[in-house]
């Protein structure tokens, strides 16, 4: 923790992006840490979480940095949401990744968002060019930020394009990745689990 937190008394209530300024990790690490993880916390009327100071310093002690040790995610897989409109490429995608990870394609790719809502995916992989005149890949971007379920989840977009505006535009807006096709098996693996480490584990 940062000097920061002498200002702060046992029963203080934090918010996420507190908690993620103190402890220099990003907000989606401590959402991670709060739904998988058991961060003690409460829930405002608007669906965010604030942590008791307190419970987050009894947390980190029983969680040690120090001595390497890791928090046991709570469910068996973290689970990933495929919107690519190429077939081919979709099952590939699934049967890459179904081993290690719970995997399901989304089969309405103009409007993905209820299947996304019913899922609850731990990361949004997305083809950016869609070849749709009703939505692209920061179309979807969008909503899933406007989306209180959703807004915290890893989207990681694959684009046969590689336009630098788009990446910057993605990225600005809250996509964790950006890469362009092809991509192979291992490649897409090793992003994943980068991803993961740097977004979730202490």
């Amino acid at each position: 923790m940062d000097n920061n937190t002498e200002k702060y008394n046992d029963d203080d209530l934090l918010s996420t992006i507190d908690v993620s300024k103190i402890l220099n990790v990003s907000r989606t690490t401590i959402n991670y840490w709060v739904r998988h993880y058991l961060l003690p916390c409460e829930k405002t009327p608007g669906g965010r979480y604030k942590i008791r100071y307190i419970d987050l310093k009894k947390f980190l002690a029983l969680h040690n940095k120090s001595n390497r040790s890791k928090l046991k995610r709570q469910i068996s897989k973290y689970k990933i949401a495929i919107i690519e409109p190429n077939a081919e490429t979709k099952n590939n995608y699934t049967s890459w990744l179904s081993n290690d990870y719970d995997v399901r394609g989304i089969n309405n790719i103009e409007n993905p968002m209820k299947e996304l809502s019913n899922f609850l995916p731990d990361i949004i992989i997305i083809e950016t060019d869609l070849k749709s005149s009703k939505i692209n890949g920061l179309n979807i971007l969008a909503l899933i930020n406007e989306n209180l379920d959703l807004k915290t989840k890893l989207v990681f977009f694959i684009s046969n394009k590689y336009d630098e505006d788009d990446v910057v535009k993605a990225l600005e807006n809250g996509a964790c990745e950006y890469i362009r096709k092809p991509v192979g098996q291992t490649e897409l693996k090793v992003r994943i689990k980068s991803i993961l480490r740097y977004f979730i584990d202490i």
